[in-house]
């Protein structure tokens, strides 16, 4: 899993930076693994007790360019284009298709370019 974890912003040409937007982010991994490169990470996710977790690992981590927010995947907060990239990695499989949708939508829609989303 890690190893998935370190690749993504390797194979999306992520630089230090950047702002990513990672849905779904449960307990933060890829967002610290981001926030690791240097890269501006904001993890989402609709789960209060998940995001205690992902808040807890990343003071473990004492990083300062990555964040933490309660939100529906489905129905984003961000403006248009206001993310650089926008990812999400185990957050769709126990979606139903219509909400799958929406979520990508949601996604390519916070993001400036519709290739520089990842699922």
């Amino acid at each position: 899993m890690s190893d998935v974890r370190r690749f993504t912003p390797m194979f999306s040409g992520m630089n230090p930076e950047d702002r990513v937007l990672d849905v779904c982010c449960g307990t933060g991994a890829q967002v610290l693994e981001y926030g690791r490169r240097g890269i501006i990470a904001t993890g989402i996710d609709i789960s209060p007790s998940m995001l205690s977790i992902a808040l807890r690992n990343k003071a473990r981590q004492n990083l300062d360019n990555i964040y933490f927010q309660l939100a529906d995947a489905a129905n984003l907060p961000f403006a248009d284009g206001f993310f650089d990239y926008a990812t999400i990695s185990f957050g769709l499989h126990d979606k139903k298709r219509g909400e799958r949708c929406r979520i990508v939508a949601e996604m390519k829609r916070v993001s400036l370019s519709r290739e520089n989303v990842r699922v």
